[in-house]
C-alpha cells in the first residue's frame, strides 16, 4: 500500500488541519493533538509557508538524531532545506560556538547538560541583546519534553513561534511542560482525529495509556481499516536467539506486504537495539537494513531499529518491540515510553518477550487476544497432575 507519512495534496487535509494552516504567520502558538494528528506534518507546512512568503531565517527544531533524519527523509514533499532542520542540542551548542562560548566542560548527565547549555544561551543573550529575535520563527516538534529554560529561550530568539506536542507522549520529564507553554503562546489549537493508528493498535495503546490517567484514543481515530486491517500479537520467546527468529521471519513477510514503506524495529535498550540489529545484520534481510544514522539518506532501505526514546515522533506500517521482558528498566519512564512506541505503529504491532513482562504489557496482550473465563483447575499451578 502507498506511503501516506507525508502529504502531497491540500485535500489530504481535514477540516482542522485546514484551519492550522491558515493561521496568521505572525504570532505564538502552541498545537496539541494525538499520535498521528499531523502535527509533524503541520510544523513543516508552516515553516514552508515562512519560506514562501520570503520569510526563510526560520528553524525547525526536535529532540533526537533520528527524528531529524526521518523529518528530511520527508521534507523533500515541502520547501524546506535539510539545513533548517536541527536536533535542538545541535542548535544550540552551534549557537554558544559561533560566539566562542567554552561548550568542552559541559556536564556528561543528558539533563544537567541541557539546563546547562540554556544557561549559557541566556547568559549570551544577557550579553548581546541584539541577539532577541534574531530569528523570524522557531517551530518546535515534541514541544512537551523541552524545558522551562529552553521555552524561554525559543522566546528570545526568534519573533514568532510554533510549538506541536502531545502531554501522552513525554517521556524525559514527569512535570507537564504543556501547561507552561499555553501561559506563554498566544493561542493554543487542538486537533481531534488522528489517521497513523490502526484501530488494534489504539486498543493496545489505550490500555497502557489508561494505566498513566490517559484518554483513550481509539474513539478519535479516523484509521481505515478497510484499506488495511490492523493487528496486535504478543510472542512470547525461550532466549534471545528465539527472539531473532522470530522478529526476522516476520520482517522476511513484511518487506515483501509492504514495499518501499518502513519497518521499525525497537528496543528498550541501546544495548537490546544492538542485539536485534546483528540478528538483522547477519540475516538475509541485511541489504534492507538502514544504516546507524542513515534514515534521512537510505531512501532504498526499510528496516529501522532504535532504542525506544529513539523512536519518537516516528512512524511505521509495522513496529516490532522486541525485549518486552526489559520495560521495567526504564523505571518511571516505562509506561509512556512504551505508549510512545506503540503509537508508532501504522498497521501492525508485535511486541517480543522472554518469560514477563509487566502487568499493563500483560493487560494489552490480553485484550488483543480472545476473551476467555480461567478454567477453575488452572488457578492451582501446584497441584499433582
Amino acid at each position: 500500500m502507498a506511503d501516506d507519512t507525508w502529504w502531497l495534496d491540500l485535500n489530504d487535509l481535514d477540516d482542522e488541519q485546514k484551519a492550522i494552516i491558515k493561521l496568521p504567520l505572525n504570532g505564538k502558538h502552541l498545537l496539541l493533538g494525538p499520535p498521528g494528528s499531523g502535527k509533524t506534518n503541520l510544523v513543516l507546512l508552516r515553516a514552508s509557508d515562512f519560506v514562501g512568503s520570503k520569510r526563510p531565517n526560520v528553524i525547525v527544531l526536535i529532540f533526537t538524531k533520528e527524528l531529524q533524519s526521518f523529518i528530511q527523509r520527508g521534507s523533500k514533499n515541502y520547501n524546506v532545506a535539510d539545513e533548517k532542520i536541527l536536533t535542538i542540542m545541535k542548535w544550540s551548542l552551534g549557537l554558544l560556538r559561533e560566539h566562542g562560548v567554552r561548550t568542552d566542560d559541559l556536564p556528561g548527565d543528558f539533563e544537567p547538560r541541557r539546563l546547562e547549555i540554556a544557561s549559557r544561551l541566556h547568559a549570551l543573550f544577557d550579553r548581546k541583546p541584539k541577539l532577541e529575535h534574531h530569528l523570524e520563527c522557531i517551530l518546535v516538534d515534541e514541544v512537551q519534553d523541552c524545558l522551562k529554560p529552553e521555552i524561554d529561550l525559543f522566546f528570545r530568539a526568534a519573533r514568532h513561534v510554533f510549538f506541536a506536542g502531545d502531554s501522552r507522549q513525554q517521556i524525559y520529564r514527569t512535570d507537564d511542560i504543556v501547561d507552561y507553554v499555553k501561559s506563554r503562546v498566544d493561542e493554543t489549537l487542538a486537533l481531534t482525529h488522528h489517521y497513523r493508528s490502526g484501530h488494534e493498535v489504539c486498543k493496545a495503546a489505550d490500555v497502557i495509556g489508561k494505566n498513566f490517567g490517559e484518554e483513550p484514543i481509539l474513539p478519535t481515530s479516523n484509521y481505515k481499516e478497510s484499506k488495511a486491517k490492523s493487528d496486535v500479537k504478543f510472542v512470547p520467546c525461550d532466549a534471545e536467539d528465539h527472539q531473532a527468529d522470530e522478529v526476522i521471519k516476520r520482517l522476511e513477510i513484511q518487506v515483501r506486504t509492504y514495499p518501499g514503506e518502513l519497518l521499525g524495529v525497537i528496543s528498550p535498550r541501546n544495548e537490546d537495539a544492538a542485539r536485534i540489529r546483528a540478528a538483522i545484520a547477519a540475516s538475509s534481510l541485511a541489504p534492507n537494513l538502514i544504516d546507524e544514522g542513515g534514515l534521512a539518506s537510505d531512501d532504498d532501505k526499510t528496516i529501522h531499529v532504535c532504542n525506544m526514546f529513539d523512536a519518537k515522533g516516528l512512524e511505521y506500517r509495522a513496529v516490532h518491540i522486541t525485549h518486552g521482558h526489559n520495560v521495567h528498566r526504564l523505571k518511571e519512564k516505562q509506561k509512556r515510553t512504551v505508549y510512545t512506541s506503540v503509537t508508532r505503529a501504522k498497521t501492525s504491532l508485535t511486541v517480543y518477550y522472554i518469560k514477563r513482562i509487566p502487568a499493563y504489557l500483560e493487560e494489552a496482550r490480553d485484550e488483543a487476544g480472545p476473551k476467555m473465563r480461567a478454567d477453575a483447575r488452572s488457578l492451582f499451578p501446584g497441584r499433582k497432575k
